[in-house]
């Protein structure tokens, strides 16, 4: 009775047994699938995008070869550009700033101005006596000599004016400067590209994710798998944990775009302005120009990074113009010497190394008309 009732057990527990193996078994299968098919999605989608994620993957991958990133992390502004970095054109001195050191203590008889902006004042495409504010220290340097003339560049790639206002009011008022340049526009255009817009800009930041430079499954994964580094690039633009996220706002109607950074923008750059009187420096303020128009737009794979659709050209050079407005606007209230580069440099290749930062032949104007009107805020000589 024992050796019947053990073996009456192991019958009814065997059907169940095996139908938990063959659940696992199942599950296993169908997640290799998933994988699978979000594998072959994301590649799919690469091709139909221009190879977007591919040009991507081969960024984090130069980067991941950097002893050091050109950009670190700040608790104030998220990121900012990492101290003693240097690779190939791009250099930044030990305080975080592209360009000659200056001592934070200004040496008595000085001339000194701080330039603020994203890319397109950090200028990393050009070496840097061809960028606008090298070629502006030169120009007045020789104006003015024998007075010494300084200039700190302390613009970031991806920053808007939310940044640039904190790093001024917290930071760059201590170099006592004399003048303070600010040219913004395209990240806080951007801005409206993400979902849920706040003013103060936190809708496009997210908290830092390091595995994939951090161990080998993750170096090895962003190599292999499409599905991986996709993922990482919904959660960070960026190497080293920058924070900028890349789910844009996907309108669905053109109607519904109402560029609610406007306002914000148009809020930081007075401040910014106050700020800098407060301290005895006087501001400068600058539209920004691009290279295309919509009657001559670029190719669509280079403009992965301004639009994404159903948003368009249309729609990007509208934002544009308003936010340009938005800068004279203020200039003119707050009785703010302008320098209008949008009316200044035609939209043409022929002043842009892509489709919104300027070559040398661009950035040589601007430090013309930055010297022009300085001049005409300087003593008599």
């Amino acid at each position: 009775m024992l050796y019947s009732s053990s073996m009456e057990n192991v019958v009814k527990k065997t059907p169940s047994s095996i139908s938990t193996r063959r659940l696992f078994v199942y599950a296993f299968i169908a997640g290799v699938l998933v994988l699978f098919s979000g594998e072959l999605m994301f590649r799919l989608y690469d091709v139909v995008t221009g190879n977007e994620i591919d040009r991507r993957r081969q960024l984090i991958r130069e980067e991941l070869k950097q002893e050091k990133y050109m950009l670190t992390w700040s608790p104030h502004t998220g990121f900012i550009p990492n101290p003693g970095y240097g690779n190939g054109l791009m250099k930044i001195n030990e305080d975080g700033y592209r360009g000659r050191l200056a001592p934070q203590q200004k040496s008595p008889g000085t001339l000194r101005l701080i330039a603020l902006g994203g890319s397109t004042t950090m200028m990393a495409d050009l070496p840097l006596e061809e960028t606008y504010p090298e070629i502006l220290r030169g120009k007045l340097a020789e104006y003015l000599k024998p007075t010494p003339v300084e200039v700190i560049n302390a613009a970031c790639n991806a920053y808007t004016t939310a940044e640039s206002l904190t790093r001024l009011s917290l930071d760059l008022v201590d170099y006592e400067p004399d003048y303070v340049l600010i040219m913004h526009v395209i990240n806080d255009l951007r801005a409206n590209w993400y979902k849920g817009f706040r003013s103060d800009y936190s809708h496009i930041f997210r908290r830092p994710i390091r595995f994939y430079e951090e161990t080998p499954l993750g170096k090895v994964s962003l190599k292999i798998s499409y599905l991986c580094s996709h993922s990482v690039m919904c959660f960070a633009s960026m190497p080293k944990g920058l924070t900028r996220s890349k789910q844009r706002v996907m309108q669905r109607e053109k109607s519904e775009i109402k560029y609610p950074s406007v306002k914000a923008f148009q809020r930081n750059l007075r401040s910014m302005v106050a700020i800098s009187r407060s301290v005895g420096a006087k501001p400068i303020l600058a539209t920004l120009a691009i290279s295309f128009t919509p009657e001559n737009p670029p190719p669509r794979e280079t403009m992965i990074e301004f639009y994404r659709p159903p948003n368009s050209v249309e729609e990007f050079t509208k934002g544009l113009q308003l936010h340009n407005d938005a800068v004279r606007e203020l200039a003119m209230e707050t009785a703010t010497p302008l320098v209008d580069i949008a009316k200044i440099i035609p939209p043409s290749s022929k002043y842009f190394v892509d489709e919104c930062h300027l070559n040398a032949l661009g950035a040589k104007i601007v430090a013309e008309e930055f010297f022009r009107v300085i001049k005409t805020t300087l003593p008599s000589r």
